[in-house]
């Protein structure tokens, strides 16, 4: 990931296990495959409020957010994205 989307974990279930929340123990109950595939949603979710919420002048929370923005099609893409896993 590039510098403007900001700090990331090495993995999604980090994002979920760091958060404190409580989502993560209604995840134990899922089937790995589920349960990777949510603290994937999460942590998406979670680094974007992170963003929104967070100290950064406007200008830099808009550059971040564009930057994810613009990572979604490569996200999503089923021959050489994340997704290519599933």
């Amino acid at each position: 990931m590039n510098d403007t989307m900001g700090t990331v974990p090495a993995s999604a279930a980090a994002i979920t296990q760091q958060s404190q929340t409580n989502f993560r123990y209604a995840f134990f109950f899922l089937s790995p495959e589920r349960r990777a595939a949510l603290d994937a949603v999460y942590a998406y979710c979670r680094l974007i409020d992170d963003i929104v919420d967070g100290d950064d002048p406007v200008e830099v929370k808009a550059a971040n957010l564009q930057a994810w923005r613009d990572a979604l099609p490569w996200i999503f893409d089923q021959a050489s994205g994340p997704a290519a896993a599933f």
